[in-house]
């Protein structure tokens, strides 16, 4: 990324709030790790963007130094800051796309991480809440189904 470019992407209330939270909470500035963004940022919940990293394996190697991340035992590529209410997820994919975002609500219990370094889920209703909105974004209006479109084609 050009100098004028993170310049830029620094400048966005959503990715200034991120790269804040991850220096406070993680130590370190992940900007480094940004070769390009590929997505975003979005402000819609919950708020993020994805990028391509230039130093994927470092990035995960530095977040999981940090006491307030932890693996996700679902999502290999995942990383989760240990967090309540609201807590970083970034996902890491093998060819280094990267997403990161803020959950608004926080899956991972404030207690922290296994023995094993795996953050450990709240409870079974913070679970579902965090799908509901964070993933399914129920609190934001009915969903639209298939059999609810006036196209009653294949689907």
């Amino acid at each position: 990324m050009t100098p004028k470019e993170q310049a830029a992407l620094a400048k966005d209330p959503v990715v200034a709030a991120l790269r804040d939270r991850v220096l406070k909470r993680g130590g370190f500035d992940f900007f480094p790790y940004i070769a390009k963004t590929i997505e975003g940022p979005w402000p819609s919940v919950p708020v993020g963007f994805r990028f391509q990293s230039s130093d994927p394996a470092g990035l995960r190697a530095k977040l999981l130094r940090s006491p307030r991340f932890g693996r996700d035992r679902v999502s290999k590529a995942s990383i989760r800051e240990v967090s309540q209410p609201d807590s970083i997820h970034v996902r890491i994919d093998p060819n280094g796309e990267c997403t990161i975002h803020l959950d608004s609500v926080s899956p991972v219990d404030p207690a922290g991480r296994d023995s094993q370094g795996f953050v450990v889920y709240k409870d079974m209703a913070t679970l579902l809440r965090h799908i509901s909105v964070d993933l399914m974004h129920l609190d934001q209006g009915p969903i639209q189904t298939p059999m609810d479109s006036t196209d009653r084609g294949d689907f």
